[in-house]
């Protein structure tokens, strides 16, 4: 009878033993298994990040470089024609260059100093941008994102236009503020999110919806609505594209249609009646 009772503990006693070491190793391989889960994840998203970068950098090159030489060609053709007309003239359409010249800089110094999240977001969905806050991979440049770095952004740009203004006419003028007050608003809507996730959706945001209906036409407002990706991407296009032009007609002396000033007017009062601290979001915490 000991015999047997000896038998069934050692019995029981194996079997313990063997159940916690299952245990033991399924949990080690759990964990093992869970943490190469989150390096793939975390490559995946890196190569990710990476190539929408690199992409995103040769695409805005390419664009830039296309703008630009078709700018420099426009103001080659200018100086050539300043050879024939009087220095006052002359003068005149040097000062347009210039104020041409400076303000592309400051337009593409400002998507250089916008914070690195705003980039970040054409990657994702619209569902999806409450993500960037909680993978790796973004969370450095969403939390590198400050009031600071915004407000850099916009003190720089606007150099650009405040001492030209004159040279650049109204459109242009109009749709250059548009353009940066949209994406400071963006950024700002991207740093309030740290507060509440609502902001993550900068598209609903009340100020950037009244930039946009003043600055996009119907059918542009509808493409952008359409859109489940990119829409940063959309916009810095939509946008240079309308300086582009207005530019161009700076150069080549035409007129700017009374859709084209109808439209900067309207933009005019959007920004006038939007004060700077509501543009910094400080109105629109409800």
């Amino acid at each position: 009878m000991n015999v047997l009772s000896n038998d069934f503990l050692h019995l029981v006693a194996t079997t313990s033993l063997s159940t916690f070491l299952v245990i033991v190793i399924l949990y080690l391989l759990r964990s093992i298994i869970s943490e190469r889960l989150k390096r793939g994840i975390k490559h995946e998203y890196d190569e990710q990040l990476a190539n929408l970068q690199n992409n995103l950098r040769i695409q805005a090159e390419s664009h830039n470089a296309t703008l630009k030489a078709s700018l420099e060609k426009e103001m080659e053709r200018l100086r050539m024609v300043a050879t024939s007309i009087t220095e006052t003239q002359k003068a005149a359409i040097e000062r347009k260059l210039i104020a041409i010249d400076t303000l592309w800089d400051g337009l593409l110094s400002f998507r250089t100093n916008l914070p690195q999240v705003i980039t970040v977001l054409d990657i994702l969905k619209i569902n999806e941008y409450n993500e960037v806050s909680k993978h790796p991979p973004f969370i450095k440049y969403y939390n590198e994102n400050s009031e600071e770095l915004i407000s850099k952004a916009g003190l720089e740009a606007s150099k650009a236009l405040l001492k030209h203004r004159p040279y650049l006419g109204e459109y242009v003028s109009s749709i250059y503020t548009a353009y940066m007050n949209l994406f400071l608003r963006i950024a700002y809507c991207l740093f309030l999110s740290k507060q509440s996730s609502k902001y993550f959706n900068w598209h609903n945001d009340s100020i950037v919806k009244k930039i946009l209906d003043a600055s996009l036409t119907a059918s542009e407002l509808s493409d952008f609505n359409q859109l489940i990706a990119g829409r940063i991407t959309w916009l810095h296009l939509t946008f240079e594209k309308k300086i582009l032009i207005g530019l161009n007609e700076i150069i080549s002396g035409e007129k700017s249609s009374n859709e084209l000033l109808s439209q900067s007017h309207k933009i005019d009062e959007i920004i006038r009646d939007t004060t700077q601290s509501q543009l910094s979001g400080k109105y629109d915490k409800e």
